[in-house]
């Protein structure tokens, strides 16, 4: 079924709480192209390979992402490491102002109040498992889950990071 205007709003809806929190922990993961930022406030991970997150854990992965900043690219996932190691620095500190997503790919932007804006492009609409991004929820081991293709869905996970249940927007 195609997503429609109701999914974003409810997606949106869903990430509003995250608006008005400080950024803390954004870094490269696996020195490849997919960052992860924490929001909020640090609490014990959940999952055994981290020991602190934030309330809110963004984490991309099949998709490509830019850096910007009035105006200017600070840096994009196809970027060397170093440059976007340095990038990630401004995202740090801030605090998430805004957020948008956009029909029909499921584009979505990052608004911090330093001026510094993440846009993330969904890439890839042919693998039936490919996530694009997600964002872990600080209750009941759920995550908001932006892909495969156009498509979202929260999974409840358990603490071994099995999908136990998936909740049909």
């Amino acid at each position: 079924m195609p997503i429609t205007h109701r999914d974003i709003e409810t997606i949106i809806g869903i990430i509003y709480p995250v608006i008005g929190k400080k950024t803390w922990g954004a870094s490269l993961v696996d020195n490849g192209n997919r960052i992860s930022i924490e929001f909020g406030e640090p609490m014990p991970s959940e999952w055994e390979l981290e020991k602190v997150r934030g309330m809110w854990h963004l984490f991309t992965d099949m998709c490509e992402w830019r850096l910007e900043k009035n105006g200017d690219v600070l840096s994009g996932s196809q970027d060397h490491s170093s440059k976007i190691e340095l990038a990630l620095l401004q995202v740090n500190g801030s605090f998430l102002k805004s957020f948008d997503l956009m029909l029909p790919a499921l584009n979505a932007t990052f608004i911090f109040d330093n001026q510094v804006v993440l846009q993330i492009f969904p890439a890839s609409f042919i693998d039936a498992e490919a996530l694009h991004w997600t964002l872990s929820l600080p209750q009941n081991w759920q995550v908001l889950e932006i892909g495969p293709g156009v498509t979202w869905s929260i999974q409840k996970y358990t603490d071994s990071r099995k999908k136990v249940t998936k909740d049909a927007p």
